[in-house]
C-alpha cells in the first residue's frame, strides 16, 4: 500500500507532531519529502510532497501561507509542515481555514526536531514501500509472461489476475463484444454488452487501450477501493490483453481473407464442382450440406453516409460501427443455425444458411432470425439493414444463383417497401418480372412516357414533385396520410397533386392511370 500522511503520524518517533488543521486530508499519499525555501517552491511541486519549513520566509506576513497552500495543493502536496514558535508563533485563523476547505493537513512539528529526523524515516519508508512495489510487480510480471508463452486466453488472463489480487474481476471485450467473466466474479456472468454503460456507472473500471482506442474494460465488481498492489497487477493485465487482442485480430485477418475468398467463389459461381468445394473446405475445416440458402444483411444507405461529413473523420467511426453490426448479425445467426458461413462484401454480409428443417418451419426460422437482427442494430446504432433472401438450393453448385436471389430480394425490397425490411425472393411476385424488364428499352419508353414531363419539371423549377407522388403512392394515394409523411399541410397536398395531374395531363383518379404511374415509379427506382 502507499505511505500516506496518516501513516507517517503513527510513526512511534513522531509522538510530538500534531494535526493542526485539514484532517480530512490525512488519506494523502506520499511519495516524497521537500523542504520549502522560497515562496514560489510550488513551480517546481511534482505531487505528493510531504512540505516541511521553519516558517522563515513568511515570517513577516504569515498570510502568504494561505497563497502556498492553494498553490501546492493544485499540484497535488500530500502535506505541509510548520515548525511554530520560532520564526511564527501562531497560524492566522484564515491559514487554517482554507486548510480544512482544501482538506490539505497543516502538521506542527516542534521547533527541536532537526530536519533529517522528518526526511530520513519517512524516505526510508517511501523506498521500502517502493521496493514492496517493485518485488510484487516483477512477479505479476512473470505470471503474466508464463501465461502468454503457454498460450493463454482472455478468460485465462482474467481468472489468473484474480488469483493474484483476489478480486472479483469481469472483462468485456468490446471489439469482439464477449464477456469474461472470474470465478468469485460468476454471479455476473449473464452480464452482456448491452450493460456496459451500467457497469461503467456502478463499478471501477480500467480501459482497454491500443493507439488511443479502446478495445475492452476490465471491472473490479466490489465497492473496495483498489490499492497500489491492485493497480499494478491490473496494468499488467491489461498489458497482456492487449497482446491477446492483437493476436486474435490478426488471427481473424488471416481466417477472414481465406474464408472471403472460397465463399466468394462459391457464391459467384467461380467453383465447377462438388469435389473442389469438398478439398477447399478440407483446408479451413469447413464442410458444406448440399442444401442451402443465402441470406444477405445490407445496411441502407451506408455509402450516403460518407458524403454527410468529412470522410477522414468519419470513415474510422462508420467502419467500426460496421464492424460491430456484422458481428452483432453474426452471433445472433451463429445462435439460430450451425455450420454457418459468411462473407463481407462492401457494406453487406452474406450468410450460407444449411437449410435441414421442412420449408414452412426453415422459412419462419429465418424470417424470426432475420427479425432479431433488424431490432437488435436498431436498438444499437443509428443505422438501418435491409435483409434478402435466396430460395433455398438442393446442390451447392447452385449456392450462386441463391445469391442472385437474395441480391434481387434487397434492391427489390427497397423498391417496394423501402428499408429496413425482411423480403424473400419467392415472395417478390409480379416484381420478380419488372426486374427482368427494367433495362429493356420498352421499359425505359413506359417510364419516360408517364414521368419524364414530372422529372424534367422538378428540375427546372427545383421542385420535389416526384417525391411527392412516390409518397402519395407509397400510401395508396392517401393524401392526408402523404401530407403526414411529408411535414406539409393537407392543403399544399392537394395542391401539388393537382399540379401532378396537370403536369403529367392523366385524370389521378382514375384505376388504370394509377396503376401505370405505380408501375413507372417502381422503374424509375429500379433505374437509380
Amino acid at each position: 500500500m502507499s505511505i500516506t500522511v496518516e501513516n507517517i503520524l503513527s510513526f512511534p518517533y513522531y509522538s510530538d507532531l500534531e494535526v493542526i488543521a485539514g484532517e480530512a486530508g490525512l488519506n494523502r499519499r506520499v511519495s516524497a519529502v521537500s523542504v520549502l525555501d522560497a515562496p514560489d517552491a510550488y513551480k517546481w511541486s511534482k505531487g505528493g510532497e510531504f512540505v516541511i519549513t521553519t516558517g522563515y520566509i513568511m515570517k513577516d506576513d504569515p498570510l502568504q501561507l494561505k497563497n502556498l497552500l492553494i498553490n501546492f495543493d493544485k499540484k497535488g502536496a500530500a502535506a505541509f509542515g510548520i515548525k511554530l514558535d520560532r520564526f511564527i508563533k501562531e497560524l492566522p485563523a484564515e491559514v487554517l481555514e482554507i486548510a480544512d476547505e482544501l482538506e490539505l493537513p497543516i502538521i506542527f512539528i516542534p521547533d527541536n526536531y532537526p530536519y533529517r529526523k522528518i526526511i530520513n524515516p519517512v524516505l526510508t519508508s517511501i523506498v521500502s514501500n517502493q521496493e514492496k512495489k517493485l518485488a510484487f510487480s516483477e512477479e505479476i510480471h512473470k505470471s503474466f509472461t508464463k501465461l502468454v508463452i503457454n498460450g493463454g486466453d482472455s478468460q485465462e488472463i482474467i481468472d489468473t489476475l484474480e488469483e493474484l489480487i483476489r478480486r472479483r474481476i469481469l472483462y468485456y471485450d468490446s471489439y469482439f463484444e464477449e464477456v469474461y467473466v472470474s470465478d468469485l466474479a460468476e454471479e455476473h456472468e449473464n452480464s452482456s454488452p448491452e450493460l456496459l454503460e451500467e457497469l461503467k456507472c456502478d463499478y471501477q473500471n480500467y480501459p482497454i487501450e491500443i493507439d488511443n482506442k479502446v478495445y475492452g474494460y476490465l471491472f473490479i465488481m466490489d465497492q473496495q477501493e483498489v490499492d497500489d498492489y491492485d493497480e499494478i497487477a491490473l496494468e499488467h493485465a491489461a498489458t497482456v490483453l492487449k497482446l491477446d487482442i492483437q493476436k486474435r485480430i490478426s488471427h481473424q485477418e488471416i481466417e477472414t481473407r481465406y474464408r472471403d475468398e472460397f465463399v466468394q467463389d462459391l457464391i459467384f459461381g467461380n467453383i465447377q464442382s462438388a469435389e473442389e468445394v469438398k478439398r477447399r473446405g478440407e483446408l479451413y475445416d469447413w464442410s458444406f450440406s448440399d442444401e442451402l440458402t443465402v441470406m444477405i444483411v445490407d445496411i441502407d444507405n451506408f455509402k450516403k453516409q460518407y458524403t454527410t461529413m468529412d470522410s477522414k473523420k468519419i470513415k474510422p467511426k462508420l467502419e467500426d460501427v460496421k464492424r460491430q453490426l456484422f458481428l452483432k448479425a453474426k452471433r445472433i445467426v451463429g445462435q439460430s443455425f450451425s455450420n454457418v458461413t459468411y462473407t463481407n462484401l462492401s457494406d453487406k454480409i452474406i450468410f450460407l444458411i444449411e437449410y435441414r428443417d421442412a420449408r414452412d418451419d426453415y422459412t419462419f426460422k429465418v424470417e424470426s432470425t432475420a427479425d432479431k437482427i433488424r431490432s437488435k442494430i436498431n436498438q444499437s446504432v443509428d443505422l438501418t439493414v435491409t435483409i434478402g433472401v435466396g430460395d433455398a438450393k438442393d446442390s451447392i453448385l447452385d449456392v450462386n444463383e441463391s445469391y442472385k436471389e437474395a441480391k434481387k430480394a434487397v434492391k427489390l425490397g427497397r423498391v417496394i417497401y423501402e428499408q429496413d425490411q425482411t423480403i424473400f425472393y419467392n415472395s417478390l411476385g409480379a416484381y420478380k418480372l419488372l426486374d427482368s424488364i427494367y433495362k429493356t428499352e420498352a421499359a425505359t419508353t413506359f417510364l419516360k412516357s408517364y414521368l419524364d414531363d414530372l422529372i424534367t419539371y422538378d428540375q427546372e423549377h427545383n421542385m420535389d414533385l416526384v417525391e411527392t407522388l412516390t409518397v402519395l403512392v407509397q400510401h395508396d394515394w392517401n393524401m392526408k396520410a402523404a401530407a403526414k409523411k411529408l411535414f406539409i399541410h393537407y392543403n399544399t397536398m392537394k395542391y401539388r397533386v393537382k399540379k401532378i395531374g396537370q403536369i403529367l395531363d392523366v385524370d389521378l383518379s382514375n384505376g388504370e392511370e394509377k396503376l401505370n404511374i405505380n408501375l413507372a415509379l417502381k422503374l424509375l427506382q429500379m433505374t437509380e
